[in-house]
């Protein structure tokens, strides 16, 4: 599973979601999820300030990209 976070910025659309990294990463946690990819559109900074805050709560993430081509 991939999520978006407010680092994503669509060309077209704008922002295609409204949760921080820090939310991905506590809504993971209490769902229960091992881990998730955040992959915003054209940057990984979601991804890395994902990976930093789920620091040693247990959740995977893994930072990846949507590049718009």
């Amino acid at each position: 599973m991939h999520v978006h976070t407010y680092c994503s910025r669509h060309p077209v659309w704008g922002n295609d979601a409204v949760s921080s990294p820090r939310e991905v990463v506590e809504d993971a946690a209490r769902k229960g999820l091992d881990g998730v990819a955040i992959t915003d559109h054209n940057t990984t900074k979601g991804g890395l300030l994902g990976l930093k805050a789920a620091g040693k709560s247990g959740v995977v993430i893994i930072p990846g990209v949507e590049i718009s081509s």
